[in-house]
């Protein structure tokens, strides 16, 4: 269990559109979702980037992803991380000084978490394309309890839950079909371990499951 106690803000003083909200998942890990309304101008109004972050913003080529990466920071910076501390590893994951934290956005909302070890998290909505890709990602152990057509709900599920583990790792290569494997879980479960396989060695991986607004959020947190 973490020590970590989350600040309290009044987010009508910090942002002129107060669209973020600190949801109370059951999970040791402060998470605010950002509501993506505005357009990435007002957006950027509201965000002081510095400039490693500015200069990942100015690659973004389209309004989409520019809305994204900045309601991303926009809920991660209401948690108390202040941009300036904001940097990139290698891979491309994003890092502060005294605290790990992950980010994730859709269309419609952005994600963000910290917590005091390695931790990742998705946000996904839920679309039929996912059972197209799923022969991508679906470990064959997983298919035993996998109905034979699983839902978009199971699916989306088993996504998020491989792309949060994917960047608590932050190992770069690892397949999501082979190495990646997430043990049996119905929908009605909030919790759930995935096992990664890497060099002939196991890791285990807590999960938490949550539904927001017809969008699955997985949390993948090394213990």
């Amino acid at each position: 269990m973490f020590n970590f106690t989350p600040q309290k803000y009044d987010l009508s003083k910090q942002y002129h559109m107060p669209l973020l909200h600190e949801i109370p998942f059951d999970f040791p890990s402060p998470t605010a979702v950002w509501h993506i309304v505005e357009e990435s101008q007002s957006l950027e109004k509201e965000i002081s980037l510095n400039v490693q972050q500015q200069a990942l913003f100015n690659g973004r080529q389209t309004e989409t992803a520019r809305q994204g990466f900045l309601a991303a920071r926009a809920a991660l910076f209401s948690l108390g991380s202040f941009s300036a501390q904001l940097q990139h590893c290698e891979q491309g994951a994003p890092v502060l000084p005294k605290m790990h934290c992950s980010m994730s956005h859709c269309s419609n909302f952005a994600l963000a978490a910290i917590a005091n070890q390695p931790i990742g998290v998705d946000i996904e909505a839920y679309r039929p394309k996912i059972k197209r890709i799923a022969p991508k990602f679906v470990h064959q152990h997983e298919e035993t309890f996998l109905s034979p057509h699983p839902s978009i709900e199971m699916l989306t599920r088993l996504w998020t839950a491989k792309e949060a583990v994917y960047k608590a790792l932050r190992q770069q290569g690892l397949s999501f079909k082979d190495q990646i494997q997430v043990m049996p879980f119905s929908s009605d479960d909030l919790t759930g371990e995935a096992k990664v396989h890497v060099s002939g060695k196991e890791k285990t991986i807590a999960l938490r499951f949550n539904r927001y607004n017809h969008h699955e959020i997985t949390h993948a947190l090394i213990v």
